[in-house]
């Protein structure tokens, strides 16, 4: 699993051209990401950022492109199919999920720094 941050600065959030999660850390990160329902609001191009694209690369060879967005003290908004539809990531266990998942791809992107990768 590999991502894209991307800066939102009203959101202190820096720039990330690609991060790779390291195999132990994915179940928390899958957690965080699968669609659990259909997000109940209406998803703002301009009000909820768009803090992240993560890319899922399957055994069998495909892919999956999931799409982050930011909605506030929620769940993050994910989206599997380029923004037409949103759905809840996580659950509501798991409230400003969309900063949680950039803290831990900023975490993870420190660690392979440090690592010299």
């Amino acid at each position: 699993m590999s991502a894209t941050v991307y800066a939102v600065p009203d959101l202190g959030i820096s720039a990330i051209a690609k991060v790779e999660v390291p195999q132990d850390q994915l179940p928390l990160l899958v957690t965080l990401l699968e669609p659990s329902e259909v997000y109940p609001f209406k998803i703002s191009q301009i009000a909820s950022y768009h803090v992240a694209d993560i890319v899922v690369e399957h055994v069998d060879g495909t892919s999956t492109h999931v799409m982050v967005r930011w909605t506030g003290d929620n769940p993050a908004a994910v989206s599997l199919d380029n923004g037409a539809s949103f759905f809840c990531g996580g659950s509501d266990g798991f409230s400003n999920g969309a900063l949680r998942i950039v803290h831990l791809l900023n975490k993870y992107d420190y660690q392979n720094r440090e690592a010299g990768g």
